[in-house]
């Protein structure tokens, strides 16, 4: 299992980042390995809200299904993911004088044939989790 644990400073106040990321076919915008995220029921958001995700990762396409698991607005989202990888992932987000703070926590592992790939996602998962910072920073600027 990979895991990645980091938060970065935004200067988007905590609500207009929940609404940024509660929204997940936002996903490609603030997720550089995401390459597409639509919802399964358009207009469906929030709590329960599913989304079908491709990811890139090594050159493939790997499709995964995204939903909304928990939400306390404007401070929590928790988003599981399921298909050929699983995981999970936390977003905490904190009001701050000039902005908010958002935690993100996420954690992969992959299933099936793909677990040949699994030590790769380790090796990656660092670099992913670093570009999912930096365009958290440059998305809620």
């Amino acid at each position: 299992m990979a895991e990645f644990v980091s938060e970065v400073e935004v200067a988007a106040d905590a609500e207009t980042a929940y609404e940024f990321l509660s929204d997940l076919s936002n996903l490609p915008k603030w997720d550089p390995s995401v390459r597409t995220s639509e919802p399964s029921e358009p207009g469906q958001t929030g709590l329960g809200a599913k989304y079908r995700v491709v990811i890139g990762f090594y050159g493939r396409a790997i499709e995964a299904t995204y939903e909304i698991t928990e939400t306390v607005a404007p401070m929590r989202i928790v988003v599981a993911v399921e298909g050929k990888v699983t995981g999970v992932i936390n977003l905490a987000i904190a009001d701050r004088e000039n902005g908010s703070t958002i935690t993100y926590d996420a954690s992969a592992s992959l299933k099936g044939m793909a677990r040949v790939l699994d030590k790769g996602l380790k090796l990656a998962f660092e670099g992913i989790g670093e570009n999912v910072m930096s365009s958290l920073r440059k998305q809620l600027a």
